[in-house]
């Protein structure tokens, strides 16, 4: 039996390309969001999750007034977890969509969403409903390729998207899977 051993590979220009996934990272809503009958777009309140467990690869920057950047270009594996709360006796629509800019900003497309509905639980509080999608991102230039979250709900009904200092109620976790 053979055995190859290397810390990276080149390509026929000389190019290196690292073995293994070299950017991976979770941002986390660290403020509560409340909106009724409205949209939050796009929401701000992120970290970069900073447990003493949390692992990171690669350099990462905080996102911009709530717009999300790449460090590099590449295929990456984006997945969303929510929390959202309503305190009514009545059933809320609510949810959130990632949406994505090729041109910096001019233009916004769907990526993927989330829509939920807290029903109506007679006199119990707090009514709770979670929610995850994900997507494959194709990141061609990291100037202009970036992407936002948007929160939504129907009528008047006051809708939470919870957020948290030190756990994940929601959050976003991007991981590059390789080379575009």
């Amino acid at each position: 039996m053979s055995t190859l051993k290397v810390n990276t590979m080149q390509d026929t220009s000389g190019n290196a390309h690292p073995l293994g996934i070299t950017h991976a990272v979770t941002y986390r809503l660290n403020a509560t969001e409340e909106i009724s009958g409205s949209i939050i777009d796009p929401v701000t309140s992120w970290e970069i999750a900073d447990n003493s467990f949390d692992g990171k690869i690669g350099t990462w920057s905080a996102p911009s007034s709530g717009i999300f950047s790449f460090p590099a270009t590449g295929i990456y594996a984006l997945s969303v977890d929510i929390m959202m709360l309503h305190l009514n006796d009545s059933n809320a629509w609510c949810g959130i969509s990632i949406k994505m800019t090729t041109d910096n900003g001019s233009n916004y497309s769907d990526v993927c969403e989330i829509q939920n509905q807290i029903v109506e639980a007679s006199g119990s509080g707090w009514q709770y409903t979670t929610g995850h999608t994900q997507a494959i991102i194709d990141v061609t230039n990291t100037s202009t390729d970036k992407f936002k979250m948007r929160f939504f709900s129907d009528g008047n009904e006051s809708v939470r998207l919870q957020g948290e200092t030190n756990r994940n109620a929601t959050s976003i976790k991007l991981i590059r899977l390789g080379d575009t």
